[in-house]
């Protein structure tokens, strides 16, 4: 469920894969795609298969970035 979502959401935009830039081939390579560093996904696991986005903590796997989990927690500094 909400697999269009997540797509939207973790995927390269269109068209700026055959975008080139003057950086070398590695650095594209390595900074390619969504670098986004504050991400959080809750996901609850059921009978026929897994549900994203779900409540933050009614799920049963969060898959998060330090930033992202220390943003939703509201840790200080």
């Amino acid at each position: 469920m909400n697999k269009k979502r997540f797509l939207e959401e973790f995927s390269e935009p269109e068209g700026t894969a055959e975008r080139v830039g003057f950086n070398p081939e590695d650095f594209r390579a390595m900074f390619a795609g969504n670098i986004d560093d504050c991400f959080r996904v809750g996901m609850a696991v059921m009978s026929k298969g897994l549900k994203l986005y779900t409540e933050f903590y009614s799920s049963d796997i969060i898959l998060a970035s330090p930033l992202g989990l220390r943003a939703i927690i509201g840790g200080k500094g």
